[in-house]
């Protein structure tokens, strides 16, 4: 099957699924489920979450959320891949907050100990991905185009026309915006307290 093909089915089950039919789920998920494992593969590995966190595990919580939501609708198959990058970044931004607040528990409490054996995390990637987060939804505020950008090309791993696509903008102005975000976030996140 080709790319263009998958692609085309993938709009199909999205639009037949919005519609109510339950059946198109379990079309829909082996086709994207193997790109999203991709996707979260290559986050994990680029943000050093080495065994912490397993791509299976990080895709599965961000489906789950994305399909617990109550009147769920696809516009196509870009918003789709938008809403599960959504779900991604809040997915480890939960992890990351709570990896962070568990280090504040007394050490000795029995609690805290259980907890850091099942989810003990890397500090340097916690203490990144709350400076992003920080960073990014100040950044929402001041431009949410952009930052919706920004959550596109990081948690979805979604290329420059893709992007263009999901945000109905030109493909160079996808290119500029991620040169600006880039730098507007790098020095925003230099400062970002948390």
């Amino acid at each position: 099957m080709s790319n263009s093909e998958t692609k085309t089915q993938i709009t199909r089950y999205l639009a037949d699924f919005t519609k109510g039919d339950p059946k198109a789920l379990e079309e829909l998920t082996p086709l994207v489920y193997p790109y999203l494992k991709q996707v979260a593969r290559g986050f994990l590995r680029k943000e050093a979450y080495p065994g912490t966190l397993q791509p299976t595990a990080l895709v599965n919580e961000a489906f789950l959320r994305l399909l617990g939501q109550h009147s769920i609708h696809f516009e196509n198959r870009n918003h789709f891949f938008a809403l599960v990058a959504s779900f991604m970044r809040r997915v480890l931004v939960d992890r990351a907050r709570r990896n962070m607040a568990s280090k504040r528990h007394d050490k000795t409490d029995y609690r805290y100990i259980k907890e850091q054996e099942q989810e003990d995390g890397d500090d340097e990637t916690d203490d990144f991905l709350m400076k992003l987060e920080v960073a990014l939804k100040k950044f929402e505020k001041v431009d949410a185009r952009r930052a919706k950008l920004v959550e596109l090309k990081f948690f979805a791993n979604l290329d420059y026309e893709d992007i263009a696509k999901a945000l109905d903008i030109s493909l160079a102005t996808v290119k500029r915006d991620w040169t600006f975000a880039r730098a507007w976030l790098a020095k925003e996140m230099k400062s970002a307290d948390v």
